[in-house]
């Protein structure tokens, strides 16, 4: 063969070699990206750390736009509002709990200052027969702090599960964003229009300008003079949700958001036996004369003296915690 042939052979087995390649090298790229992107993905995903905070998957969105963290087989979403951060609770299959004879506290700490803050959860009721989810709540102003910028450490007693009597998890805080739907009217609602009685927008009347329009922010119904005022409830709907916080009973009736302080009655004997010990100096309720009543949101605890009151007043949601404790025996 000669030379010039050899050359013609291997130039034409180099370009289908090069052929060959080009179509070859861009499945690899593709399956190679598609790989490393894959990973990368799964990397960044939620994770469940050891404090059972877990996030709402995406497209699938919370009953009251609150977040989700997981203890056992309780699930606790949080709605953090501009005066108020809720607590509600539910099974592991999602089916609401009912939070009454629960109690607790919030701890907070914002980014750059070392002090903790904290306060009391309450339970805050619902009318009889009433559709919205009942729930623990703490009155506080968090109106100024920017996303991100505060841990929250959450302990509840008292739950509604003998295997889960106690529960700890944490929250960085985020305001959230509360769902807001239009809901056909029906019978029940004649109640509500009734207590209600005007636009939370406009102030006039319900009624006045035809049939009121019924909007849900969560579980919560509010009434609406017309479809023109929706666009405001959107806009800001936490403004709109009507105030219910730990002072309020089941009846609607409001109590003091401070300290009360008065002296037991017969009335308070059952109560007194279950937490048996003052919760300030440990010594036997009953020891030093008739035991002194602390209130607060409409929860109780008993002290041995008024000497023990001081130190109530200092940190009343780790005592009243610490009262739900003894009462339930642990």
């Amino acid at each position: 063969m000669s030379k010039q042939s050899s050359f013609k052979l291997i130039e034409v087995s180099l370009i289908g070699a090069f052929c060959v390649l080009s179509l070859a090298l861009p499945g690899a790229l593709a399956q190679s990206m598609h790989k490393h992107d894959g990973h990368a993905a799964h990397q960044q995903g939620p994770q469940v750390g050891q404090q059972h905070q877990a996030a709402a998957p995406a497209g699938n969105p919370t009953p009251h736009g609150g977040r989700i963290s997981v203890a056992g087989p309780l699930r606790f979403e949080v709605v953090y509002l501009p005066q108020e951060i809720r607590v509600y609770l539910y099974d592991a299959s999602n089916r609401p709990i009912s939070a009454r004879g629960a109690a607790g506290q919030v701890a907070m700490t914002v980014q750059g200052n070392e002090k903790v803050y904290r306060y009391p959860l309450a339970h805050v009721a619902t009318g009889a027969g009433s559709r919205i989810q009942d729930y623990l709540a703490a009155t506080v102003n968090v109106s100024r702090i920017k996303d991100g910028d505060m841990t929250v450490a959450f302990e509840l007693t008292n739950l509604p599960r003998r295997d889960l009597p106690r529960a700890r998890f944490t929250q960085t805080f985020a305001l959230s964003k509360i769902p807001v739907t239009l809901a056909a009217l029906n019978e029940a609602d004649r109640a509500g229009i009734a207590r209600q009685k005007v636009c939370p927008v406009m102030g006039g009347r319900l009624g006045g300008m035809g049939t009121p329009v019924k909007v849900l922010l969560g579980d919560q119904p509010i009434y609406l003079c017309c479809k023109g005022c929706l666009g405001k409830i959107q806009k800001n709907p936490a403004a709109y949700l009507p105030k219910s916080t730990p002072a309020q009973t089941g009846n609607g009736a409001a109590t003091s958001n401070k300290l009360t302080v008065s002296t037991s009655t017969s009335a308070d004997r059952t109560a007194i036996a279950r937490q048996r010990v003052c919760v300030v100096a440990g010594s036997r309720l009953g020891g030093m004369g008739t035991p002194v009543k602390v209130t607060l949101n409409g929860q109780s605890l008993f002290l041995c003296c008024k000497g023990c009151v001081g130190k109530v007043e200092k940190d009343p949601a780790g005592y009243f915690a610490k009262a739900a404790q003894l009462h339930t025996g642990r």
